[in-house]
C-alpha cells in the first residue's frame, strides 16, 4: 500500500538530504503526485498494492434505540422569572453603589 508524504519527510524517512530528493524527483526516480497544492512522494512504492477497496462492514450501533414507551417521564421545568424580576431595578443598585464610592483625591500643586 502506498505511503504518500511531503519531500522533507521522505528525506528524513530515507535518510538522505532534501537535495537528493529534489534530484530524484527531477530524474523521475520516485513516484510523485500533487494534491491540494502539495507535492507528495510515495516512500513505499514496492509495497503490495490493494487494487480493490473492500466495502466496510456495517459497524454495530453504539447505542440501543429506545421505543417511545421506554423513555423516562419528562420533567417539567419551573417557569423562569421575567427579565425585570430576575435582574431587579438597576436604578436602585446604581444609587446604592454611588453612595459607597469615594471621590478622587485632588492633588494641589503650589
Amino acid at each position: 500500500m502506498s505511503c504518500w508524504v511531503v519531500p522533507t519527510l521522505a528525506a528524513e524517512y530515507w535518510g538522505v538530504s532534501i537535495q537528493e530528493i529534489e534530484r530524484r524527483i527531477l530524474a523521475r526516480e520516485v513516484f510523485t503526485c500533487e494534491e491540494a497544492g502539495f507535492l507528495l512522494i510515495d516512500v513505499e512504492p514496492d509495497s503490495p498494492r490493494q487494487d480493490k477497496i473492500s466495502p466496510l462492514s456495517r459497524s454495530p450501533v453504539p447505542y440501543k434505540p429506545l421505543h417511545e414507551s421506554e423513555l423516562p417521564p419528562k420533567i417539567e421545568k419551573p417557569p423562569r422569572p421575567a427579565e425585570e424580576d430576575r435582574l431587579g431595578d438597576f436604578r436602585l443598585a446604581r444609587i446604592q453603589t454611588a453612595r459607597l464610592r469615594r471621590p478622587p483625591v485632588h492633588i494641589f500643586t503650589h
